[in-house]
């Protein structure tokens, strides 16, 4: 009998008639070690849950909206404190949207079943307020850890995501940190007090995760763009850089949204090494496959 009979293989159905899209290499029932994934890391993917295989994608961001998931009720409530200058606990709590987290329960655990090694982004389309930047018209607002308690309500729903999904591979923080129309209305016009406060938030992120994940990776998104405004990500960078070199460096990295901003990272691995900086641990770079909608 063809040894041929005794194998097998795992696949999902596609778009034409009768079309099978393999998930891996035919493997023997007998064989000694599980089947490891053939697929080519082609980068980060932000799609349908199907268009993951579609796409032979290793790696996935997954969106967190804070607007929606702060913005709801029904689901779990995060307790945490906020501490003053005198040191006292000041118990606080927030609600959470429960259909944005069975999203979210939904997805990870999908993709973790399919060995795609998972990313969180933190995303706002809309200010929240006492935990974003503010202003109206921006296409996402990040983070501001300089308003009074956002740290410390970050630093729960990071500790919260964390113990709930403690298999994730890292967090990105936000979608683009160098674009004004990504970040809401932090003032890029003061780039070394925007660069420490980035900073500061990437080691609040990190702090957060690691009792449930000390392998995790922070990633800032730069991109390449040169709008009036903007910051580049060469400079943003350095600054970034310079300032965990002097606050204690930790896993961070950088992720590269297009081809203008993967030459800047090469620009930036050679300023780094000019001022003997502290470079990044992880160096990604974002893949938008074409049936990307």
């Amino acid at each position: 009998m063809s040894p041929d009979t005794y194998r097998f293989f795992a696949a999902i159905e596609g778009d034409a008639e009768d079309e099978l899209l393999p998930l891996d290499a035919p493997r023997y029932f007998d064989a000694a070690e599980a089947p490891v994934s053939a697929a080519n890391p082609l980068g980060l993917y932000g799609a349908l849950s199907v268009g993951a295989f579609e796409a032979n994608v290793s790696q996935i961001l997954v969106d967190v909206p804070l607007d929606s998931l702060l913005g709801g009720e029904g689901g779990v409530t995060v307790s945490y404190s906020v501490y003053g200058e005198g040191d006292e606990a000041i118990p606080r709590s927030v609600s959470l949207d429960a259909a944005t987290l069975a999203s979210l329960d939904r997805d990870i655990p999908f993709y973790r079943s399919a060995g795609i090694r998972v990313w969180l982004r933190f995303t706002a389309s809309s200010p929240v307020d006492g935990l974003t930047y503010g202003g109206a018209g921006y296409r996402n607002y990040a983070v501001d850890p300089t308003l009074p308690g956002a740290r410390f309500e970050f630093a729960a729903l990071v500790r919260f995501l964390t113990a709930r999904y403690p298999y994730v591979e890292g967090i990105v923080m936000g979608v683009s940190a160098n674009e004004q129309q990504q970040v809401g209305g932090a003032d890029l016009t003061e780039p070394v007090l925007y660069a420490e406060a980035l900073a500061a938030l990437c080691r609040i992120a990190y702090n957060a995760a690691y009792p449930n994940n000390p392998a995790l990776t922070v990633c800032v998104p730069m991109s390449g763009s040169s709008d009036s405004g903007d910051l580049s990500s060469r400079s943003l960078g350095v600054m970034l850089a310079r300032r965990i070199g002097e606050t204690g460096v930790f896993p961070w990295g950088v992720l590269v949204l297009d081809d203008e901003s993967t030459a800047a990272g090469s620009l930036l691995s050679t300023a780094l090494d000019a001022f003997s900086l502290p470079h990044p641990a992880a160096d990604l770079a974002l893949y938008t496959p074409d049936n990307a909608k």
